[in-house]
């Protein structure tokens, strides 16, 4: 079983560059790199060996990983970023994985954060619900190619960093996912740890944090969103109580999805 790690990365300047990160992440399998430009670097691009990379003149971690998942030529990939660090038997526990849960079209992993505020939750092996899917970050997520590229389904590029809505889009993609009845589970092992110092779009749990994540509910479920804003609130209580009272918390969500769909009556009157 071929495993390849999809990376998506900003402003590398060379095939060195390159090169460092793979060695930080600690990744030992076939490696794709899409490399957003925004600075004053030309386009480059490098083929050889284990290591790939695009270059682009864009902006947009969905449209990043759309590429990528285009690209892609191995059996299973895995979404990265390039704050992960993987373990030395990440691609020995993802083969076992798919070969224990023969009809998985998508399988998450534990990725371990060092981060209080974007913890990850460690959950039990269990096959992913809609609910359950909401708790899975896009490093967790590792998926068959050939289930994911011959289907319709891509991140949307509305949403992510360096996007108006600059979180959620793995939560919309894993729902996409479910509707069109693919088989997702979540095995607890350990792939990997996050670092996450140097993010470049989470500035905290502000009034626009909020909002963005009720247009993600808004765009999940049009009937049940309100349900989805409440319950996240509750949940994620522990993580903000200190920057953000819950009823204001609720209100900017609401104040999110309301916007987010009055535009989009707009838009299609």
């Amino acid at each position: 079983m071929e495993v390849e790690v999809l990376l998506s990365t900003m402003n590398l300047k060379d095939i060195n560059q390159a090169k460092k990160i793979t060695k930080q992440m600690n990744v030992n399998t076939p490696m794709l790199i899409i490399n957003q430009i925004t600075d004053n670097i030309s386009p480059w691009k490098y083929d050889e060996g284990c290591v790939k990379v695009y270059s682009y003149k864009e902006k947009g971690l969905s449209k990043s990983r759309n590429r990528a998942i285009s690209k892609a030529s191995a059996d299973v990939e895995i979404i990265s970023d390039d704050d992960v660090v993987y373990e030395d038997n990440y691609k020995k526990i993802i083969e076992e994985a798919y070969k224990k849960y023969k009809d998985a079209d998508i399988i998450a992993f534990y990725v371990q954060s060092n981060d209080k505020e974007r913890s990850i939750r460690k959950q039990r092996t269990h096959k992913v619900n809609f609910i359950t899917a909401m708790r899975i970050q896009s490093i967790q997520i590792t998926f068959k190619r050939n289930s994911i590229q011959n289907s319709l389904i891509k991140f949307k590029e509305k949403f992510g960093a360096g996007s108006k809505y600059f979180l959620g889009e793995e939560n919309i993609f894993l729902y996409e996912c479910l509707k069109e009845k693919k088989k997702i589970y979540y095995v607890d092992e350990k792939i990997g740890k996050v670092n996450y110092e140097s993010s470049t779009w989470f500035k905290g749990f502000s009034k626009e944090f909020f909002c963005s994540e009720g247009v993600v509910f808004y765009v999940i479920s049009k009937r049940f969103y309100r349900i989805l804003i409440l319950q996240y609130a509750i949940r994620k209580r522990k993580e903000y109580k200190n920057t953000i009272k819950i009823k204001d918390a609720i209100k900017y969500m609401l104040e999110g999805a309301d916007e987010y769909k009055n535009n989009e009556k707009r838009t299609k009157s």
